[in-house]
């Protein structure tokens, strides 16, 4: 039966004429029977990210900064202090909201790391199903928000983010900047609705207050309007405003608390030629690592020149660079997709690509956490654009792209179930980084410290804890050998001797130390020891007295002042060090004046 002419009569629209309706503003209810699938998909990417993840419930604390935020850092998190927390720069960054969370974990289960293992991942799931959520307010499409969320879910360069503890402001920050985008697309449908504005806003304050990564988010909501509304006006840019002003803020305190604890890293050594090429790479670096998630590390090391010369890879870095500018150019023609995922990639990546070098490391994964929300969401477009083409009218290609799909997202979650293993604890981690970079000392001055620690761990019987003073001893060697002035490599070298009573052997080790830092408190403090242990009081009173000067805070030096004075037979000075190390927490010292019946 031949169709019938459209005729143009009253009742009859005028197609050409309608103003093509954004997806956004389309109020449509979903039938029982999509609302069915959303629940499905929802259950089965929950269960898939668990799965993925289920490694990181048995690892424990690693020597990479969860001391910095744990165990050496009682004075923040062993009492919930809101006033401290929130007036405080601790490993040099600013976020409260992440200590305030350490703060209540610690509160319920001290050091055990469980708990915060189990936050971690928890947050990432439920920051999985907000992606789901974007996506879907995005689109309006079931496939997109799936692929979407699963590439987000799965990729093994957000095992960092997830499964190790110091990185709970990922998570943490993700949480509330992916809420954040959500609000402010309900925003987008219907402005006569500010509430969701000011949801969105609330939700960026504490995205940034978890973590500085967070101040990109102004330019990631104008880079939703262009999508959306295909320009950018004078009031979306007006609406921003309140956005960018808490982004200028916490930008500056994050350059402050940087540079308060000396996090910049020296790049001296580099040209001019070689600072430029730095961030292309450190740019072209996450997109390649995007599709090839292989040889993951935890460090990426500024290179080693060779004749002057760095590895050909930084010279085609800027070049990479282009042809991905170029190829996005020519996307336009059919659409926007591919400049919103590289604008919003740029908008979250540009501040830690080392044009200020923050660290020794040129990339880390954990920064791909929420700069791949754009790349990850044209993917799910791409998936659904081909899971719907058909070749010559007749030919689907749903089958070969839902099987290319499955394969990719199946490879991803092996991979990231493999590399959350390697977050075990500190040993299987630095072990890892051996093959990678065995030049870099801080690898085997990691293992030597697990070794250290399995020295001195309760319960550990007198052969386990020699073999495992041994292989620390070794492990600390290999260290200097990579770099001579390794601080804390050379004072625990010379703890291990200290402890085995070989004292002259310390000796040398803490003698370095003051060399190569003669402001090094730690150090100073046992060259003190040396001669207290050698009977040589004088010349401890000397090294103990010069720890003060640098930091009158270090308590443990009134103790052992107090003892030399003691020792001395001088019981009013000794006294006196251990009023001022009792008053600074000193439990040795409150002893002995509890003791003497002193108060203090």
């Amino acid at each position: 039966m031949a169709n019938k002419p459209i005729t143009k009569n009253k009742g009859t629209v005028n197609h050409r004429n309608i103003k093509q309706q954004h997806p956004l503003k389309k109020k449509v209810s979903l039938t029982e029977k999509e609302k069915q699938n959303i629940l499905y998909a929802i259950i089965g990417i929950f269960f898939l990210t668990l799965i993925a993840f289920w490694p990181s419930f048995k690892n424990d604390f690693v020597g990479w900064d969860d001391e910095g935020y744990l165990h050496e850092n009682l004075a923040f998190i062993g009492k919930i202090d809101i006033k401290k927390i929130f007036s405080n720069f601790v490993m040099a960054n600013y976020h409260p909201l992440t200590i305030f969370l350490y703060a209540i974990e610690y509160h319920f289960v001290k050091l055990n790391p469980f708990l915060y293992h189990f936050t971690n991942v928890v947050l990432h799931l439920c920051n999985t199903l907000l992606v789901f959520w974007l996506g879907f307010k995005m689109s309006r499409k079931l496939g997109v928000a799936v692929i979407f969320s699963l590439l987000f879910a799965v990729h093994p360069l957000h095992v960092e983010s997830v499964s190790w503890i110091s990185e709970t402001k990922d998570v943490l920050y993700g949480f509330f900047f992916i809420f954040s985008m959500i609000f402010y697309l309900y925003y987008i449908d219907d402005k006569k609705k500010n509430k969701y504005y000011l949801i969105s806003f609330i939700f960026f304050v504490f995205s940034v207050l978890s973590k500085a990564m967070a101040v990109s988010l102004p330019l990631v909501l104008l880079l939703i309007d262009y999508l959306k509304e295909k320009q950018i006006t004078k009031r979306m840019v007006i609406e921003k405003i309140p956005f960018f002003i808490i982004s200028i803020i916490f930008g500056i305190l994050a350059i402050i608390a940087q540079k308060h604890a000396e996090g910049l890293y020296n790049v001296s050594a580099y040209s001019s030629l070689d600072k430029l090429l730095f961030p292309f790479y450190a740019i072209m670096f996450y997109v390649y690592k995007m599709f090839v998630p292989a040889n993951l590390a935890i460090i990426y090391p500024y290179p080693a020149k060779v004749g002057g010369v760095l590895p050909g890879i930084y010279y085609f870095a800027p070049i990479a660079f282009i042809s991905l500018a170029l190829i996005t150019y020519f996307s336009l023609r059919k659409t926007k997709l591919l400049l919103y995922a590289v604008l919003f990639y740029l908008a979250c990546i540009i501040l830690v690509i080392q044009v200020l070098p923050v660290g020794m490391s040129l990339a880390s994964d954990r920064y791909f956490y929420i700069s791949c929300l754009g790349f990850f969401y044209a993917g799910g477009e791409g998936f659904t654009y081909l899971y719907n083409k058909k070749l010559s009218g007749k030919i689907s290609l749903k089958y070969i792209i839902t099987g290319i799909a499955a394969l990719i997202i199946l490879s991803y979650s092996i991979a990231t179930f493999q590399r959350a293993k390697v977050w075990t604890n500190s040993l299987t981690l630095w072990t890892d980084m051996i093959p990678k970079e065995p030049q870099i000392d801080k690898v085997y001055y990691g293992i030597g410290t697990y070794w250290y620690r399995i020295g001195d761990k309760q319960g550990v019987d007198d052969k386990a804890r020699k073999e495992a003073k041994e292989k620390a001893k070794y492990f600390y060697k290999k260290t200097l050998e990579c770099n001579q002035s390794n601080e804390k490599a050379l004072n625990n070298l010379g703890n291990c001797y200290y402890n085995e009573a070989k004292y002259d052997s310390a000796f040398i080790y803490y003698s370095k130390l003051v060399q190569v830092n003669p402001k090094y408190t730690l150090g100073l403090h046992n060259l003190g020891n040396y001669y207290y242990a050698k009977l040589n009081m004088q010349k401890a009173i000397e090294y103990y007295n010069r720890v003060i000067d640098i930091d009158p805070n270090f308590s443990l030096t009134y103790y052992t002042l107090g003892l030399c004075y003691q020792a001395l037979r001088d019981d009013n000075k000794a006294n006196e060090y251990f009023i001022k190390g009792a008053r600074l927490g000193e439990a040795n010292s409150q002893k002995i004046l509890q003791s003497k019946n002193i108060s203090y």
